[in-house]
């Protein structure tokens, strides 16, 4: 988490931090879960129309597991205003 390279390094963790944040929990996770996020919205290989992909095991492999790992923790973000929901969909736009 501290390093991501993949969705599975921080996605569903990054949803569970913000929501546990947002419940009440005063842990100082904020740094760990905004690097999550940073890294979904702009780190994770991406096809042109922006749909979420990977390069392994092939170029621009598209996996559903990347909607659990992805669109939790942009909801997420967006209930507490810091992204937009529209964000959300992004991943999912398949042509």
């Amino acid at each position: 988490m501290l390093n991501p390279r993949v969705l599975d390094d921080i996605g569903a963790m990054s949803a569970a931090m913000i929501k546990a944040v947002r419940a009440g929990n005063k842990s100082d996770l904020r740094p760990i879960f905004e690097r999550g996020v940073t890294h979904i919205m702009t780190g994770q290989h991406r096809l042109a129309n922006g749909t979420l992909a990977r390069n392994r095991p092939q170029p621009s492999t598209l996996w559903l597991d990347d909607l659990f790992l992805s669109v939790p923790a942009i909801a997420q973000m967006d209930d507490a205003g810091r992204a937009s929901l529209g964000a959300a969909g992004k991943p999912i736009l398949i042509v």
